[in-house]
């Protein structure tokens, strides 16, 4: 994912272009952001696998409905006062929560 997310970062709209024309994806500035949110959300699958693993995916589950439940409560405000880049930060938030709350129940129960 870093690898992939850097080059994007780097090579930025050369490589967006080749998929789409839409300006409104060829989005430079919310590269960093996106890469971010697959770092931690790779980490969250990862997490969660290992909680499955250990016979703990009650863990998962509730960690899954806290992090997006909170996302889904914030979803309107968040996008109506900072819209795209904050719609991707409070994606980013949940998710780490998400982690957060999965490395504990890994640590705990392990």
């Amino acid at each position: 994912m870093l690898v992939g997310g850097l080059v994007l970062v780097i090579a930025g709209r050369a490589v967006l272009e080749l998929f789409t024309s839409d300006p409104g994806v060829v989005v430079v500035a919310l590269l960093p952001l996106v890469v971010a949110y697959s770092l931690v959300n790779g980490g969250g699958i990862v997490m969660s696998a290992g909680m499955v693993a250990l016979r703990r995916s009650t863990w998962t589950l509730g960690s899954v409905i806290v992090g997006h439940g909170l996302l889904a409560l914030a979803m309107f405000p968040v996008a109506g006062e900072w819209g795209l880049t904050g719609l991707w930060t409070a994606l980013t938030a949940g998710s780490a929560l998400i982690l957060v709350v999965q490395l504990s129940g890994f640590h705990r129960h392990s």
